[in-house]
């Protein structure tokens, strides 16, 4: 995944947390599961992800939480 040029919006998260645009990666693609007419004709999944490990948007002892509680995935983008 890499980071979209077009995401110019920071995300704000509380007070004390705002990541970044920068920061953030998106990746779009298609749904899976049942629905309706138009169903896996358009890219209707979003996946956002955030390096937890690499972020400058979290204080260390927010990132240090949440990488003990995620473990390696938080560190990987998995």
């Amino acid at each position: 995944m890499s980071p979209r040029p077009d995401v110019t919006e920071d995300l704000v998260v509380s007070a004390r947390v705002v990541v970044p645009a920068a920061e953030l990666l998106e990746r779009f693609s298609r749904s899976s599961g049942p629905g309706g007419q138009g169903v896996n004709t358009a890219d209707s999944r979003v996946e956002l992800s955030l390096d937890v490990a690499g972020t400058t948007s979290l204080p260390p002892d927010l990132r240090a939480r949440a990488t003990d509680r995620w473990g390696p995935a938080s560190s990987t983008g998995c």
